[in-house]
């Protein structure tokens, strides 16, 4: 099983692809999207969403965990 977990930001989102196999969880990609507060949100936004899209053509995960958003 692939799983694929981002942690929302319009300025950076995280992300990190795992593969389960039997008792092990093996990384099989991790990283950031990075916007500038230059661009507009609907700009930001279609960034982040491209990427996102990109990543699951690229890892095809069978399952995605969302960080929920916290504002401090």
């Amino acid at each position: 099983m692939i799983i694929m977990g981002l942690d929302p930001g319009t300025a950076i989102t995280g992300y990190g692809i795992v593969r389960q196999e039997n008792n092990r969880h093996i990384v099989l990609g991790y990283g950031a999207i990075r916007t500038s507060s230059k661009e507009s949100t609907s700009s930001r936004l279609h960034t982040i969403y491209g990427e996102i899209q990109r990543l699951i053509g690229e890892f095809r995960p069978d399952c995605l965990a969302v960080e929920e958003l916290f504002f401090n």
